[in-house]
């Protein structure tokens, strides 16, 4: 038993079709080529690949990234809770919660340099290399994060320290970014990015 599919010259596909009993001549094949061609000419391209963003655009998503962070730093810092030496599942939990907080963090820094062409590099060479140092310290700032999430013996006293040096990093990396954003702007190599975004602090 032989199948066959074919294909309408609309684009159509036609279920397979059950031949019992019989074989198509060879020569048949050579003449429901044209007609097979025709039809895929016909078919949808395929979907193009999305645009990267422009660095100017990644710049203020990161941006917006460090500011809800360092937010949430702030409030931990700005706990009513006076800061105790004694042992806290609430300070393990909190300290969980950042780690998880920081984690999507880990690759803006690398999403940033991707957008960026050389001569945006160069233009930003300054501001690049203190997003460098911010991610660096962030990396570090992670790890310990995760170490006081699974200490039993951490305390509120060391969660709030660990919320100071974040909330510092991230407003090295916040004003760094949107500096960056605002010199390539500037430049108009890039568009300037969307109305919205995080404003900066003097």
């Amino acid at each position: 038993m032989s199948r066959l599919t074919y294909a309408c010259q609309d684009g159509a596909y036609i279920s397979p079709m059950h031949r019992r009993g019989r074989r198509f001549h060879p020569l048949l094949i050579p003449a429901l080529l044209p007609a097979a061609l025709a039809a895929c000419a016909h078919s949808a391209p395929p979907p193009r690949p999305a645009p990267h963003p422009t660095a100017t655009v990644v710049l203020a998503e990161t941006n917006g990234h460090y500011a809800a962070l360092q937010l949430t730093a702030i409030a931990i810092m700005t706990a009513d809770t006076a800061p105790s030496v004694q042992p806290s599942e609430e300070a393990q939990a909190a300290a969980r919660q950042l780690a998880e907080r920081i984690a999507p963090l880990r690759g803006d820094f690398e999403a940033t340099t991707v957008a960026m062409t050389t001569g945006e590099l160069e233009t930003t060479e300054s501001l690049w290399m203190r997003l460098a140092v911010s991610h660096a310290a962030l990396e570090i700032l992670y790890d310990d994060a995760r170490a006081l999430a699974s200490d039993p013996l951490a305390t509120t006293a060391e969660l709030r320290d660990l919320a100071v040096q974040l909330e510092g990093v991230l407003e090295l990396a916040r004003v760094s970014s949107g500096l960056a954003a605002g010199r390539l702007g500037a430049h108009g190599s890039r568009p300037a990015p969307p109305s919205g975004g995080v404003a900066l602090r003097s």
